[in-house]
């Protein structure tokens, strides 16, 4: 049932891989790199804005060119979406946008971190599962990590996509055209499902190897307990005792009949024993 630990393995390759796709979102301008971002707005319209198309990324906002990210403002550390704290003004923004800041601002900030622990413990999980091929526990330790980071992944996968989802909302109600970056949350959200089947697949393999150690034990405990049978039999049979009762030896056991002198120790032993019957009572 180890073989299962193939599987685990490819999707947690696969769930890294994701994860570093997010979270250098937004990190660079170049032709891939360039077209992940979370949002995309026209604030032509917004006198803060300092750009006619803005997006907002993992790190920082940028312009468009040609397609991509350009011209990027400054990047910063949980970084939020949050249009009030980004332009420095209230100006021209939709009203949910000031209502509600605290909750554009919070929810995207805890799940830029909680992106970051995820992809930690899956990082973690990639080291543990392949130690399931020798030893039991770590097919244990590895579920465990790996549900820590789906459960830290696909809260902030939620938490992120709320934000920008209202946001989009607000934007669009307002009169501002906003979409959503169709790739980097298709990115993240594969990451989750990858997860989830990680953590399926890694409960099985530890089951299995489970299950299979307890019948192996079982089996030995069988072949034991067997052993122990064959012996205690061979030591009624050498010790003469038997189910119709023990039978007695001749007293001269040892002595040759006639000549009075003892046989040699060699000739003790025998490797075949008659059962001698007890004579019949008259």
């Amino acid at each position: 049932m180890r073989a299962l630990t193939i599987i685990p393995i490819f999707f947690l390759l696969g769930t890294n891989l994701l994860l570093i796709l997010t979270v250098i979102n937004g990190g660079g301008t170049s032709s891939v790199l360039g077209k992940f971002y979370w949002s995309q707005t026209d604030t032509s319209g917004i006198p803060g804005a300092t750009h006619d198309t803005t997006r907002w990324t993992f790190y920082r906002t940028c312009g468009v060119e040609n397609g991509r990210n350009a011209n990027c403002d400054k990047s910063a550390a949980a970084f939020p979406y949050s249009p009030k704290d980004n332009f420095g003004s209230e100006e021209g923004l939709p009203e949910s946008f000031i209502k509600d800041r605290d909750t554009y601002y919070y929810l995207s900030r805890i799940g830029w971190a909680f992106i970051l622990v995820g992809f930690f413990f899956a990082a973690v999980a990639l080291l543990a599962v392949p130690l399931n091929f020798c030893f039991a526990i770590a097919g244990t330790l590895a579920s465990i990590v790996t549900a820590l980071s789906l459960l830290f992944v696909i809260t902030a996968a939620c938490l992120i996509t709320a934000a920008h989802v209202k946001g989009r909302n607000a934007f669009n109600k307002a009169g501002h055209s906003s979409k959503l970056g169709a790739a980097a949350f298709g990115i993240l959200w594969a990451a989750v499902a990858c997860l989830i089947i990680t953590l399926a697949t890694s409960i099985a393999a530890s089951v299995g190897t489970y299950t299979g150690n307890k019948k192996r034990s079982g089996l030995g405990g069988f072949g034991r307990r067997g052993g122990d049978t064959e012996q205690n039999a061979y030591s009624k049979e050498s010790s003469g005792d038997y189910a119709q009762g023990q039978y007695d030896e001749p007293a001269n056991r040892g002595v040759v009949a006639g000549e009075g002198e003892p046989i040699s120790d060699a000739s003790k032993f025998r490797f075949f024993r008659v059962k001698r019957a007890k004579p019949e009572e008259i």
